[in-house]
């Protein structure tokens, strides 16, 4: 939208002259001149807007891609009983990972307030507990 709308201003550029010619009392139409002055100053207006929106929307998503590369640099503690070396131990074995690296597999969703609320959450989710599942959806 940016180069339409800079084809517009250099459009009303010339328009601009040619109309202060005519006002002037230089050969054309005075009306066709009005016109085209008319037309380019709009198209000047709505690429302008146009280009500015789009400027603001991809701002708005750079803000979003960097907030995810913050949370994925965040350290999670993984308890996986496939991570239990040789059964002897006292249950799951955990491991550090940063929660990026579950991105490529896992859906992660991350659940944070106070404790009676993250329960009453899981105990939401628990009939859905096999498609989420099913979905590699994994809560952190």
């Amino acid at each position: 939208f940016g180069a339409l709308g800079t084809g517009a201003t250099i459009g009303i550029v010339i328009i601009t002259s040619k109309l202060i010619a005519v006002l002037g009392g230089g050969e054309g139409d005075l009306q066709e001149t009005i016109k085209n002055f008319c037309i380019n100053l709009a198209a000047i207006v709505v690429f302008y807007f146009l280009f500015y929106r789009d400027l603001r929307a991809d701002k708005d998503k750079r803000a979003e891609v960097e907030v995810e590369e913050e949370l994925g640099k965040l350290e999670i503690q993984f308890a996986s009983p496939a991570l239990d070396q040789g059964g002897g131990g006292s249950g799951p074995a955990t491991s550090l990972m940063p929660l990026s690296r579950l991105r490529q597999n896992y859906r992660p969703v991350i659940l944070s307030g106070s404790e009676d609320y993250i329960n009453q959450c899981i105990k939401a989710a628990k009939p859905f507990q096999k498609k989420l599942a099913i979905a590699n959806v994994i809560l952190i």
